[in-house]
């Protein structure tokens, strides 16, 4: 069975919140892997000065976040309107991270926003990215985006992203059914999730052994572009971002960013191919939970 969604994004490809963004694509805006020490403004004072000065401040990344989405939001959607994406961010993001720092739910520090601007921009300049591309996305955001940190920890109940404790490492957190849940990027040989939406992944170069939905398997390594593999329907062999050709029994890499032709999902990019047409679905952009109707 295909992923039905992108794996392992809490949003196809979302900024996994920096101010907590969204979602789905891609990751978050600002959240922290490390331990945080918020600013001044949320130490001291009422908590509607916290409020404010979390929001006024959110308000002004969300701002520049779209500015630099504009470029990629247009190429897939010409319709893009910069002043919606700004309205949606502090109403979406915004508004219930500052209320969450107010209510000492979650934790502020601004000294990593604008080195999280600057890994979405790298993000946004590449726009449609392959597997591996996605991948080395995902590290520079979660190294880099360090803004809203939860209080919540792994394993406990959550309405929100933002609620959810970040843990160290090349690893971020997701509000998923309703609990506190670890995403990471997993090494040889541990144990992983079928890859299917807001779950940990096996890192490049290994594949995951479960074979369907709510199996559990083993990251091992992948058969290489170009080497046989076993040519049924769906081998995950080769890993995410490359299949296994049907005709000629070799790996290769998923280039198709959308249209003609597929016969696997594997072989799309999107990781999604319309059966009926033959046609792989359009890979979502980079910044996809920015573009509104992109």
């Amino acid at each position: 069975m295909p992923p039905s969604r992108a794996p392992g994004v809490t949003d196809a490809f979302a900024p996994t919140s920096a101010f907590a963004f969204v979602a789905s694509l891609a990751l978050a805006a600002c959240g922290s892997s490390d331990a945080h020490t918020p600013t001044r403004s949320a130490q001291a004072g009422t908590q509607t000065d916290v409020l404010e000065q979390v929001l006024s401040d959110c308000t002004d990344f969300g701002t520049r976040l779209c500015a630099a989405a504009a470029p990629c939001c247009t190429q897939a959607s010409p319709s893009f309107e910069q002043d919606d994406c700004v309205a949606t961010y502090v109403e979406k993001v915004c508004t219930p991270s500052a209320q969450l720092v107010a209510a000492g739910l979650a934790t502020y520090d601004a000294s990593s926003a604008d080195a999280c601007l600057a890994a979405h921009q790298s993000s946004y300049d590449t726009c449609v990215a392959d597997w591996e591309a996605t991948v080395a996305i995902r590290r520079e955001l979660w190294a880099s985006c360090r803004v809203i940190n939860g209080v919540t920890p792994e394993g406990e109940g959550c309405d929100n992203d933002a609620r959810c404790a970040l843990p160290d490492g090349d690893a971020t957190a997701a509000c998923v059914e309703g609990v506190c849940r670890k995403i990471e990027l997993l090494v040889e040989g541990a144990a992983c999730p079928f890859p299917n939406g807001d779950v940990s992944t096996c890192d490049v170069g290994l594949y995951c052994t479960a074979e369907s939905p709510g199996e559990t398997g083993t990251c091992v390594r992948a058969t290489p572009e170009g080497a046989m593999c076993d040519p049924i329907f769906l081998n995950m062999e080769c890993g995410l971002g490359s299949y296994c050709d049907l005709t000629e029994g070799v790996c290769k890499k998923a280039t198709n960013l959308g249209g003609p032709r597929c016969t696997q999902d594997t072989e799309c990019v999107s990781f999604i191919c319309e059966r009926v047409t033959q046609t792989c679905r359009p890979a979502l952009t980079t910044a996809a939970s920015l573009c509104g109707g992109a």
